[in-house]
């Protein structure tokens, strides 16, 4: 029923279904109806956890493992190959679902990398500490990021339509996301050490003096 529930959400999101259904834009607007699409990777998140054991299975089996990372690379090459391709609309709702495919392809070698090598990660080691501290603080991460992205990202994009350098590109975003994860710990761990400001921003409970 969810997996029904999803795949009609995301349709419904798409523009050129939605403007057939002549839906009124105000309606679209206050609905969030072109940002429903994201809802799948909330319906990915609660079948992994449903299935965890048998996805544990999956990603541990080598064979299984190393299709999805060719898949991943496949398909992540053909989308760089259509950037320059995609014209008209149902090209671009294409391109789309094409990237979500690639995105939660991405999230499953991740975890996979991970779980593989969870020795490397441990905290006894210091970027499993770092990482871990990372982990810990996402909440934060995702409520102070949006503030701190910088406003002329249009023209970077722009840039690379026309100028198409992965590794480039790549570069620039690791480093742009490692700059804004930085500022984003920094700003909570100023943040939390008020008492007030921690509950009102994180919602963390005072600790009981008791």
């Amino acid at each position: 029923m969810l997996i029904i529930f999803t795949i009609g959400i995301f349709l419904l999101s798409l523009q050129p279904i939605n403007t057939k259904l002549n839906l009124n834009i105000k309606i679209i607007d206050i609905l969030g109806l072109l940002n429903w699409k994201y809802f799948i990777y909330f319906t990915f998140g609660i079948l992994v956890k449903k299935h965890f054991t048998l996805f544990q299975q999956l990603i541990d089996h080598k064979t299984i493992y190393m299709v999805i990372m060719v898949a991943l690379f496949v398909i992540s090459y053909i989308c760089l190959l259509r950037m320059s391709y995609s014209e008209n609309i149902w090209d671009k709702r294409i391109d789309f679902m094409l990237r979500i495919i690639v995105a939660i392809l991405a999230i499953i070698v991740t975890f996979a990398i991970f779980r593989h090598y969870q020795n490397l990660f441990s905290k006894q080691k210091k970027i499993g500490r770092i990482l871990q501290f990372i982990g810990t603080h996402t909440l934060d991460i995702y409520l102070l990021h949006y503030i701190l992205i910088p406003q002329n990202l249009i023209m970077i994009g722009r840039f690379f339509q026309t100028n198409v350098n992965p590794l480039i590109e790549f570069t620039i975003t690791v480093i742009l996301a490692l700059l804004i994860i930085a500022a984003c710990l920094t700003i909570s761990t100023i943040i939390r050490t008020s008492p007030i400001l921690s509950t009102l921003v994180f919602g963390i409970k005072p600790k009981s003096k008791n």
